[in-house]
């Protein structure tokens, strides 16, 4: 399995689910972990993205800490894809638009918590994904800052 291949399965895994779970270090050195709503842009294949509120206490603790975790699965629990990596935090009017209008569909509980808060984007630059399909027993791992 190459870069391609894994992306592609990533972006299949999330239309089915629509969702992942982002983990990252907080400020007392603890894990945090969120479910969020990540997607997938065309014109950039080695990064996820996805939206939260600006004063919501991740984004300070990934302003400390880029380092994260994300874990997505499908709903049989048969293939689950980690992705390690580094967070940006982009707070740039247009591509927030960009990537609100890719994942407006799957972001209804986030509407519902404040209405006058300011969201940014998380770019999520891939460093390796390891790839699992349980029923078949099978474990990949691709390393993007090789290939």
């Amino acid at each position: 399995m190459n870069k391609n291949d894994i992306m592609k399965k990533l972006g299949d895994l999330l239309s089915e689910t629509k969702t992942g779970v982002l983990a990252w270090i907080n400020k007392e050195g603890y894990p945090e972990m969120r479910w969020m709503s990540p997607c997938l842009m065309p014109y950039n294949k080695e990064c996820t993205y996805a939206v939260t509120l600006e004063d919501f206490p991740k984004v300070n603790d990934l302003k400390t800490n880029d380092k994260i975790q994300w874990l997505i699965q499908n709903k049989a629990l048969t293939e689950v894809i980690n992705i390690y990596g580094k967070v940006n935090i982009i707070d740039d009017a247009l591509f927030k638009s960009e990537v609100l209008e890719n994942l407006s569909s799957n972001l209804v509980a986030i509407w519902k918590l404040e209405d006058d808060s300011e969201f940014v984007v998380l770019e999520t630059i891939i460093e390796e994904v390891v790839y699992y399909d349980t029923m078949k027993g099978i474990k990949e791992r691709i390393n993007f800052r090789e290939e």
